[in-house]
Parts: C-alpha cells; sequence; structure tokens
C-alpha cells in the first residue's frame, strides 16, 4: 500500500492513543496498552523509512490485526535500518504487540480496510523472485489478493476471545429451557445486543470438557475468526463457575434454511475454509443445523456453531483412536500438495453432515428455538454442493492452503497454551485439553 495509508494508520493510534483518557494509566488505556501503541508506531515508522528497499507496511499492520506478529518480522524491519535487536528484546516486543487490545486493532482496522480497498497500491517497481515473495509478503495479503473485494477479515482474520470468562450476573436474562435433561439459559448484554447461550453445570466432572471446548473453539478462531462462535465459562457474581455459555453470531441464518444449490445462487465466501479445518481439527459434527450464513465485519460470510461433539468424546484412548483414525491427515496433505479442489469431493463426501447424537440444547437453542428435523444434507443436495459450489471456491480454497503454511505455529502454539495456562490457573483439569491441542497441532504443523 501507499506511504500515505501508513501515515493515516499511523494517525489512527494517534488519535487512540491520545483521546483516550488514562490518568496515571488508569482506566481505558493502561500501561502496557500505552506501551503496545507506541511500540506499533515505532515499527510501523521504520517499515515506511524502509519501503523502497522493501515494504513491510502492508504485512506489519496485517499481522498486528491478526495478533500474528513474530519474531522474525521484527527482525526483519529492524535490519533494513540497521537496527539490531537481542532475540529476548524481540521476542518481549511481538508479545506486546500480540496483547495488544481489539479496542486499538479495530481502530486501526477500521481506517486501513476502508482505505486499502478505495485505493490499491500501484504495481511494484521491483519483481522479487517467487520465493523471496513467498517469505516477504503476509499470509493474510495473500489470502486478500485471492478473495478480491471481500475484506479478508471476515474470512480469515484471528480472533481470540479478550476474556476466557463471562459475568452473567452483569447480562439480562432472556428465557430459560430444560430439555434432554439440560438447562440452557439465554443472556443478553443489553449494551452490544450481544446474545449468549448458557448451559448449565451439571457436576463437577464437566469442567475438564468445558476448558476442552474454550480450547477447541479458540483454535477454530486463531485461524478463522469471528465467523466462528466462542465458547465461554458462565460465572456468577461470586465468580463461581455455573456453566459454559457459546456468543450468539449476529444475524445467523444455518444452510438448512438457504434457497436450494443451483447454477444461479448467489456466491458466498467461507464455507470451503470450513469443511478443510473441520476435516483438519477432527470435527466430527458438522452438518446444515451447525453451519450457515452470518454477518462479520459488515460482510454475509459462511459461519459455524457448536464445538462440544469432539471435547465430549476426546477421553478415551479408543475414543481418541477412532476420531484419528476418521480424519486420515495423508488425506489432507495430498491435497495440499496437489492443490487440486477436485479432491475436496472426496472430504466431503467423508463428513456425516448429520450429527452422531442429538444436537447440543447449547447450540440448537443458540441461534433460534429448532424442531428435531433432519440435519442431513442428502445425496442431491451434496452433489448440487459439488457440482455448483465447488468449483467457485478455488481462490478460497487455495486462500487457506497459504494461510496455514505461512502460519508461524511457534506463536499458535505460545497463544493457545496461554489459554490452556489461564484456564489452570482458575483451577480447571486440563489434561484433555492438553491432550486435544497436540493432537491438532501435530496435524497442523504436518500441513506446513
Amino acid at each position: 500500500m501507499s506511504r500515505e495509508l501508513y501515515i493515516k494508520v499511523l494517525g489512527a493510534v494517534d488519535v487512540y492513543l491520545y483521546a483516550t483518557p488514562r490518568k496515571g494509566f488508569k482506566g481505558l488505556l493502561n500501561k502496557d496498552e500505552y506501551k503496545a501503541c507506541n511500540l506499533f508506531k515505532v515499527y510501523l515508522q521504520l517499515a515506511i523509512s524502509a519501503m523502497e528497499e522493501e515494504n513491510y507496511g502492508d504485512t506489519l499492520i496485517n499481522y498486528f490485526l491478526a495478533s500474528i506478529i513474530s519474531t522474525e518480522l521484527l527482525s526483519k524491519i529492524n535490519k533494513l535500518n540497521a537496527i539490531n535487536t537481542p532475540p529476548g528484546e524481540l521476542a518481549t516486543e511481538a508479545r506486546r504487540l500480540n496483547k495488544a487490545s481489539q479496542k486499538l486493532k479495530s481502530s486501526i482496522r477500521a481506517v486501513y480496510l476502508k482505505k486499502a480497498s478505495a485505493n490499491p497500491s500501484p504495481p511494484r517497481t521491483r519483481t522479487p523472485s517467487p520465493e523471496a515473495a513467498r517469505k516477504s509478503e503476509s499470509p493474510i495479503l495473500h489470502i486478500q489478493e485471492a478473495i478480491g473485494s471481500l475484506p479478508y477479515a471476515a474470512l480469515f482474520l484471528s480472533a481470540l476471545p479478550e476474556s476466557l470468562t463471562i459475568d452473567v450476573s452483569k447480562l439480562y436474562k432472556i428465557k430459560e429451557i430444560r430439555e434432554s435433561a439440560h438447562r440452557v439459559v439465554i443472556y443478553e448484554d443489553e449494551i452490544s445486543q450481544t446474545l449468549y447461550f448458557g448451559k448449565m453445570i451439571e457436576g463437577q466432572h464437566q469442567l475438564d470438557e468445558f476448558a476442552t471446548e474454550v480450547v477447541y473453539a479458540s483454535v477454530w478462531r486463531y485461524f478463522l475468526g469471528a465467523r466462528i462462535s466462542s465458547s465461554l465459562i458462565m460465572v456468577n457474581e461470586s465468580d463461581r463457575v455455573i456453566g459454559i455459555c457459546s456468543e450468539g453470531l449476529r444475524g445467523f441464518v444455518e444452510y438448512s434454511k438457504l434457497p436450494p444449490i443451483d447454477e444461479n445462487s448467489f456466491e458466498v465466501f467461507g464455507l470451503i475454509s470450513i469443511i478443510m479445518f473441520a476435516y483438519i481439527l477432527m470435527e466430527d459434527d458438522l452438518h446444515i443445523k451447525n453451519i450457515g450464513l452470518a454477518t462479520v465485519e459488515g460482510e454475509s460470510v459462511y459461519a459455524k456453531i457448536d464445538h462440544d461433539f469432539i471435547c465430549s468424546r476426546w477421553q478415551e484412548n479408543e475414543q481418541v483412536k477412532a476420531i484419528e483414525q476418521k480424519f486420515p491427515i495423508a488425506k489432507m496433505q495430498q491435497i495440499f500438495h496437489s492443490r487440486n479442489i477436485a479432491e475436496m469431493k472426496d472430504i466431503i463426501a467423508s463428513f456425516r453432515f448429520a450429527p452422531g447424537k442429538a444436537n447440543s440444547p447449547l447450540l440448537r437453542l443458540a441461534h433460534g428455538l429448532r424442531p428435531r428435523e433432519s440435519t442431513t444434507l442428502g445425496p442431491d443436495a451434496a452433489e448440487r454442493f459439488a457440482l455448483y459450489n465447488l468449483p467457485n471456491y478455488q481462490d478460497e480454497f487455495l486462500a487457506t492452503i497459504s494461510l496455514i503454511k505461512e502460519t508461524d505455529f511457534d506463536e499458535f502454539e505460545y497463544r493457545i497454551k496461554k489459554i490452556i495456562t489461564s484456564l489452570a490457573y482458575k483451577d480447571f483439569p486440563v489434561a484433555q485439553a492438553l491432550s486435544l491441542f497436540s493432537a491438532l497441532n501435530m496435524r497442523l504443523r504436518s500441513l506446513k
């Protein structure tokens, strides 16, 4: 992008930095946030000063928005400016930037995405080698270029939760329903109008499963962002755990309610990336009730809800083996190697598109009460999807491969293990969560 756009981003940081009250670093802008603001400004200014030699401005901004700043990127920017920073200091700076608040990132995103789409950058006068370009460009930019005018944030921008718990005493209780022996409570944040759909705890034995679900949802959101529903631990005013809840997706319409797919179907992005990650992350409950359309970053994209099925089964060795055998990673490795979207037909066929148990009442109620109707896609609908939709997703298919191949998995592991550690500090048993994450981490890294 242009120097002018970077300067506008710096201006957005200044507005955030100096317009936010911070009496003695208290209030909305604390000391860490103040340091993160200034550190981001320093690195963007360094990137601007060296952009004639190599432009890392877009990479820096996109990595910052996605909370995946790496020490390697900071080192490259420093070296272009003849600055040698010790590795330990770079690691500290990367962590500080990645921990910056979503409010700051939203301020930057509002300026950057709007201007970037309105003012595309001119062609680069210097053409790097394909290998150099692959290493220097942001994976987020690969995705943005691949999907054209659709804001990439709606598809792939990482969205880990700022908090793992929510105090329901501060929410408005809409209704309580008992279904299938479960207590399901629907809450609303009256300020943001966000809905939360809570499953009440029935015994301490569920704490391990709750922790696992929070971690599993976080892995999904690390890659696919806010179009994946988050799972949060519900606490009362005494900070006692009372259940687990799903944060509602705005405007969610389940797949089963959408018009039948044909050659005239309106093309909406996001479905193929969800299907690919469902296979990689061994989601055995992908069906037409828990995928659908939602509004994210102002765009209608495919989204996913309900992450508790694998968490309830990841307990005994025999169950774990059965899940892993159903989703052999070698098949996805072959697809990543061939980059042939036609091979995704076999992946799609491997999904039941129907739950292995009655729908979780938590998520069946999460986006409107639904009768117990079929959740099976059916052979005709599956064939229509393969015939009409699959070819339209070539760009998103390649973008998803690029996202995984360009991921800094050391940073990914650091971020998710930080969540697991936080749960452990809150006295949650985390052995099951660690076991599932280790398996998912190995599968993802094998696709690098």
